[in-house]
């Protein structure tokens, strides 16, 4: 092995050993950091966007606004009522406010936090609750505080058993200080509020913890081959260089080319070549083990990144990967060339990610030269500028799509949007149902003897049919700002009830807590607002009428208690609405160029042909073809490979409309997808592509051949966006041959 850690392989091409997750049938995720996929621990925040420290910074502000809450209780309420020692688990609550931060700061991952954050409050207000006397009425709200946060925040695993305590212990506080109708009427509302509120944000949690998920693993993936990219390469690598300098080990990447792998696409098809490409990656996977991570890196080239150990032998791994390859490539297309350049590079210590994919595509590119001489004798009559060697190429690959121009979210997402919408709905309608159900319910039971029959049945009917608007509203699809209607309407009806309920009313205001969590959960605080506004009016009106003793405490606590845990529900749910879009976003973006991948497209393009069929228009797609692009990864390096698709890909955003979304099809393939109306004169915007792209590739490549073809094609009625896809690529391989044909005929003109 030399100084590269590069191993030969058979067939005079060098060999390699890496870790990578499996292809096709066979996917090994063993060894993988916990944190490599979205919300892969309970408890855990990454699966909705927060921090780590998110529980404790939530729990430090609840146990201080708890502390100062429990203390106003002891300060305005009747001395005779409230024992001291009130005061002294609201003065432990506010204690534990700086030793939260330190967690947070110390222990942000530890397995224990969430359990500690949770029981402390529990057990401040299991204890206070024997000293409080009839002040239970106020303080029990306060279980409000960790029961919505621990729903909000945590996996249903932790947030399910701690809820059904926080429940019982509230219904068991006001049971246990006064079983009149009042109390059992109020723990009836008071435990169907939660339980619902409870359940809705425990399933729309849930539901965006799949999304992200999914998502997450959608933008570490390759859409053609289903193997790892870019993006989990750089991200596996950081993780494998941070352990093994704790672990001592070695970390290896294999780097495999393709040989003539462009003849496949030229002579027969794009789609034969993408089932080559699907081939190798089955057949690459096969060969993986447990902890390998096997990844596309763009176009034909594949890596394996590993860590050595004693039972590998990496020149035979490195040849069974050669094997693999041919054995693929023979199957699938057996007239082209089916080898393959495979290279070993070990890390050096302390190393950097950048500099070792550098060094890594270094290693290809020689690897390449030793097993095909006759490029090396091309290689010298060429002046290399040695500056397009430096790692500044390898940083800017690196660099996020966020730090590239991307194309707009609303020109490649609908159905996330759309999903959305149908949840958004469906809690509109749960806000109308679950008061309409709690209504009835104590009607029944008879804990609420001043509600008349046929009164409440109109009202509870009212309700109802607010729910079903909803419902109704989801499946059609309706704008979101139509849910204004059920949710005013409902909150009227219910105001309605409560004004009709007598001494009864103190413990049906209750329902008012549902409607605005979940109005700042769908759309956002401000919009909220107004019905915080109403809501909380309603309930200081109904409590102070009710000339209950602590009314006015009891209803700033429910102001207060309100006020706190919306504004962290917005915070939350704005910082957790936009990692599901960022995560989308990463889902359908190429991580080299910022282009869209082929998910983008799909989900463009599909858009796109409704809105055809729905107004007659036109679709047309322009598919581009880098001329002669194989000669700078065999003369220059990888780096510099990947540093002209990325300057190609800007180069066509430069030039297109921003409506118009560009993508990257695989290796040196682009399209445009844009609509005629755009462009007048369909080869002038041939033209402007090419001019830009020999632009691009003359500041890199000047001594290649620096051309593109261009070629554009409207969409038929009826065609799909696959069929349209392999149309276009059937017009650029005719295009193609036709400009070959061209070009060696004028040579020989010249020649002759």
């Amino acid at each position: 092995m030399d100084v590269q850690g590069r191993v030969r392989g058979p067939r005079g091409n060098a060999a390699s050993s890496s870790g990578g997750g499996g292809a096709g049938n066979k996917q090994h995720n063993a060894g993988l950091p916990v944190g490599d996929t979205a919300g892969s621990k309970a408890g855990h925040f990454a699966g909705i966007g927060l921090p780590e420290e998110a529980g404790w910074y939530v729990s430090a502000a609840l146990y201080w606004a708890g502390g100062l809450t429990i203390l106003a209780l002891e300060r305005f309420a009747s001395g005779d009522v409230i024992d001291p020692v009130i005061g002294i688990l609201a003065t432990v609550l506010l204690a534990c406010t700086p030793l939260l931060l330190l967690g947070a700061h110390f222990a942000p991952n530890a397995w224990w936090g969430p359990h500690l954050r949770i029981i402390v409050p529990y057990i401040v207000l299991a204890i206070g609750s024997f000293f409080v006397g009839d002040a239970i009425g106020p303080l029990v709200l306060l279980v409000m505080f960790p029961l919505l946060a621990v729903a909000f925040l945590h996996e249903w695993r932790i947030a399910v058993p701690y809820c059904v305590a926080s429940i019982s212990f509230m219904v068991g506080a006001l049971l246990f200080h006064d079983s009149g109708d009042i109390q059992v009427t109020r723990a009836i509302i008071l435990a169907g509020t939660m339980v619902s509120i409870v359940a809705g944000l425990i399933f729309a949690q849930r539901r965006q913890r799949r999304i992200a998920a999914v998502n997450h693993d959608l933008s570490i993936t390759d859409p053609l081959t289903g193997l790892a990219n870019l993006r989990r390469l750089q991200t596996r690598l950081r993780q494998e260089i941070q352990r093994s300098s704790r672990a001592g080990s070695e970390i290896v990447m294999y780097a495999i080319d393709l040989d003539d792998f462009k003849e496949v696409n030229d002579l027969y098809s794009y789609e034969l070549g993408d089932n080559v490409l699907k081939a190798i990656a089955t057949a690459l996977g096969d060969e993986m083990e447990p902890g390998d991570l096997l990844v596309r890196r763009g176009g034909d080239e594949f890596a394996v990144l590993t860590l050595t150990r004693a039972d590998r032998d990496l020149e035979d791994f490195g040849a069974r990967l050669h094997d693999a390859i041919v054995r693929a490539r023979h199957t699938v297309c057996p007239d082209v060339n089916p080898e393959a350049s495979v290279t070993c590079v070990i890390h050096a210590h302390g190393e950097s990610p950048e500099a070792f994919l550098s060094r890594v595509d270094d290693g290809l590119h020689d690897a390449k030269l030793i097993a095909h001489p006759e490029r090396s004798q091309l290689e010298g009559s060429i002046a290399v500028d040695s500056t397009f060697h430096e790692p500044v190429f390898a940083a800017g690959i690196d660099a996020s799509p966020a730090q590239r121009p991307t194309q707009p979210r609303a020109q490649i997402s609908s159905a996330h949007r759309d999903a959305n919408r149908r949840m958004i709905w469906r809690i509109t309608a749960a806000g109308a149902f679950v008061p309409a159900l709690l209504i009835a319910l104590v009607a029944l039971a008879g804990t609420a003897s001043q509600l008349r029959t046929a009164e409440i049945g109109l009202l509870v009917g009212g309700l109802l049919a607010c729910s079903g608007f909803a419902l109704l509203a989801g499946h059609l699809q309706l704008r979101i700002e139509l849910l204004h209607v059920p949710l005013m309407a409902s909150l009227l009806l219910l105001t309605a009830v409560i004004s009709q309920s007598g001494a009864s009313s103190m413990a049906l205001i209750e329902l008012y807590v549902i409607q605005t969590p979940l109005v700042v959960y769908m759309v956002g605080w401000r919009q909220a607002l107004p019905y915080a506004v109403l809501s909380g009016g309603f309930y200081a009106y109904f409590l102070i009428e009710s000339n209950y003793e602590y009314a006015f405490l009891q209803t700033g606590m429910f102001l207060g208690i309100m006020a706190v845990l919306n504004v962290l529900l917005a915070r939350g749910q704005r910082m957790t609405r936009s990692y599901l879009e960022s995560a989308e976003e990463l889902s359908i973006v190429d991580p080299l160029t910022g282009a869209a991948n082929l998910r983008g497209y799909e989900r463009r393009v599909t858009d796109e042909i409704e809105r055809c069929e729905l107004f007659g228009d036109d679709l047309v797609l322009t598919m581009i073809d880098l001329e002669s692009f194989k000669f700078v990864n065999d003369r220059y390096s990888h780096t510099i490979g990947d540093a002209v698709l990325l300057e190609t890909a800007n180069a066509i955003r430069a030039t297109v409309r921003e409506d118009e979304l560009v993508v990257r099809r695989g290796g040196d393939e682009f399209v445009v997808v844009c609509a005629p109306e755009a462009h007048s004169d369909m080869d002038a915007f041939a033209r402007r592509i090419e001019s830009a792209i020999e632009n691009a590739r003359l500041e890199l490549t000047p001594d290649l051949p620096i051309g593109a073809t261009v070629v554009s094609v409207t969409r038929r009625p009826g065609e799909s966006a696959a069929q349209l896809m392999t149309r276009a690529d059937e017009q650029l391989q005719s295009a193609k041959a036709s400009r070959f044909v061209e070009s060696t005929a004028a040579d020989m003109t010249v020649n002759h």
